[in-house]
This record gives structure tokens, sequence and C-alpha cells, in this order.
């Protein structure tokens, strides 16, 4: 069998999400004009989202949305986790694919990380098993 496999509707559409984004902020240009310096900037423009746009916010560039909450230290930001898994993934995907076909001679978006926020999503301290949880 000789088919091609797409990715699913929603990873499509987060990635064309993204793409968007990516172009309002550096505009559209050649792939094999990006650097690490756009990835890095891409992702901490990225990290100043809100984790739930509101109507009117959606309706906004994403550096119109980034200016407007500046100073809003009470806005739940999106996550680290998922600038990483959603909008670094999704142009680190499609800069792989470049490489692969020979549009550029690497994936500058590989191997770029995100720190976890100051405060974002602390962690609740696990209570440890009891011996008779573990005896039953």
């Amino acid at each position: 069998m000789n088919r091609k496999i797409f990715p699913a509707q929603k990873t499509q559409r987060d990635y064309r999400t993204q793409i968007r984004r990516f172009i309002e902020i550096f505009g559209d240009r050649a792939v094999s004009s990006i650097s690490v310096h756009d990835i890095h900037r891409f992702r901490d423009v990225v990290s100043k989202l809100p984790a739930r746009m509101t109507t009117a916010q959606s309706s906004m560039s994403i550096l119109e949305v980034v200016e407007g909450l500046e100073g809003q230290a009470d806005v739940q930001r999106i996550s680290s986790r998922t600038v990483k898994d959603k909008a670094l993934a999704a142009i680190s995907s499609i800069l792989g694919h470049a490489k692969q076909t020979a549009l550029v001679n690497e994936n500058v978006a590989s191997g770029v990380g995100v720190r976890k926020q100051k405060g974002q999503n602390p962690k609740k301290p696990r209570l440890p098993f009891k011996l008779e949880h573990l005896q039953s």
C-alpha cells in the first residue's frame, strides 16, 4: 500500500494556527531565511499569550494581544508545555520537512527549549502511600 499519511484534522488546524502566528510576527518569507533568533522570538511572544483568548482577542493579531496584556500579571498565560508541544513542535516539524526536502540545511527550531515560567502550574506535593494501602 503506497498511500500518504496525513496528520489528524486537529493537528492540521493547530499547525495552521502556529504558522499564521509566525507569519504575523515575521511576515511571509522564505523558509531558508528563518533563523534560530526568529524561533526564540516566536517562543517568547507565544509564551505571553493568555491561556484562553477572549472573542475580542481572537480577532486581534498576536502582537496586539501580547501588547494589550503587557503589565497584567493576573492573566493566566499559555503554559510552557503548550508552547513547546504546540507552537515550537509545529514550526520544528515544518522546518524538519524543509530539511528533508533540501530546502534548508538545518532545522533551526530543533533543540529550542522552553523554560517553565515562575509560578506557573505549581505542583501539589504528592502524598506517599501508607503501608496498609500497599498491603491490600
